[in-house]
């Protein structure tokens, strides 16, 4: 019984253990295998030995798993928020372009020979110019930590929702991993215990083994008789003395 309870799941076995726990909580976006190896490895880390100790293994896995999914997509809103923000910005910049454009083939087609109409004109196409210049600047700039600040800024209603289920996860998580090192521990005692039990009742068994071992002996052995007197007894000596 010592020994069942002392033996550590092998990677096969934990394999084999882990289709009783459910498809894994992924999302399509992510990597089912590192999941598997993540919980894998922290399973070896706390020497899962039976079927409770694969259950709290696995929960913290997936609230570790949680924690790391919620600061990757606050980092990704972060950048989410930057790329709207400049797309606004370029959508803008092509509006103001379509107006100008539209101004300008108006223009061309009431055109006279005014100087009025000619510099109307010709504004008109350096704002189309500046637009279009404009529109690369933005595409060609790249997110400086000023832009990232105002991206945290604008989206710090969500930062905050992704910092109550970051706590909710780690709290959840430690809760784990007290329960697996209360339940080690007491499975150690209990293994000793036991172990200490065996130990104790074979020290008994040699100890009255040894002990009858004497008696044994004793018993076997023939009774020793008592040697003869050399010296001569009373009548004995009468019988050698004449009268």
């Amino acid at each position: 019984m010592a020994n069942k309870i002392m033996c550590v799941m092998d990677e096969a076995e934990l394999r084999r253990s882990m289709a009783l726990l459910g498809p894994p909580p992924i999302l399509t976006t992510e990597d089912a295998k590192a999941f598997d190896e993540t919980f894998l490895q922290f399973a070896k880390c706390f020497k899962v030995r039976d079927l409770l100790m694969l259950d709290l293994a696995w929960h913290y896995t997936a609230n570790s798993w949680f924690i790391r999914r919620n600061m990757r997509h606050g980092t990704i809103a972060i950048e989410r928020w930057y790329g709207r923000n400049r797309a606004t910005e370029i959508v803008q910049a092509q509006i103001k372009k379509a107006q100008y454009e539209k101004q300008l083939q108006s223009k061309a087609q009431q055109m006279s020979r005014s100087p009025t109409d000619v510099a109307e004109m010709a504004a008109l196409e350096k704002g189309i110019s500046n637009t279009v210049a404009d529109i690369d600047r933005i595409l060609a700039h790249k997110a400086t930590e000023i832009d990232h600040n105002r991206a945290i800024q604008l989206s710090a209603e969500f930062q905050e929702n992704m910092d109550q289920l970051n706590n909710g996860a780690t709290r959840r998580r430690n809760d784990a991993f007290e329960l697996l090192e209360r339940y080690s521990a007491g499975l150690g005692r209990a293994v000793q215990e036991t172990f200490g039990k065996v130990v104790d009742a074979e020290f008994e068994e040699i100890e009255n083994e040894s002990n009858a071992d004497p008696e044994n002996k004793i018993e076997d052995q023939p009774a020793i008789t008592a040697a003869p007197s050399i010296t001569p007894k009373d009548d004995e000596t009468l019988d050698d003395i004449e009268p």
